[in-house]
């Protein structure tokens, strides 16, 4: 179990990273091939990644505020099928 003083640093060469949303596990592979596995990673915790990296990697957050604008449509469209 990591606390929160355990860091784990991985230097990638060609990094990839996949999500499982039947898991709930973010995949980082190094060349297709190593790879750590995170469990527990929400669909949430991947949209919020998604949003502020727009917000504050590309400085934009008129597409930050799409992003959230479309995912909170797409969640209640999906809500809405399923009832």
């Amino acid at each position: 179990m990591l606390t929160y003083e355990t860091t784990h640093d991985y230097q990638l060469s060609n990094a990839s990273i996949y999500y499982c949303a039947a898991h709930d596990t973010l995949r980082v592979c190094d060349n297709f091939t190593d790879s750590v596995l995170l469990s527990g990673v929400t669909k949430q915790d991947v949209n919020d990644f998604i949003e502020k990296y727009l917000e504050y990697v590309y400085e934009d957050t008129e597409l930050a505020a799409s992003f959230k604008k479309a995912v909170k449509k797409k969640v209640e469209t999906s809500s809405d099928e399923v009832s």
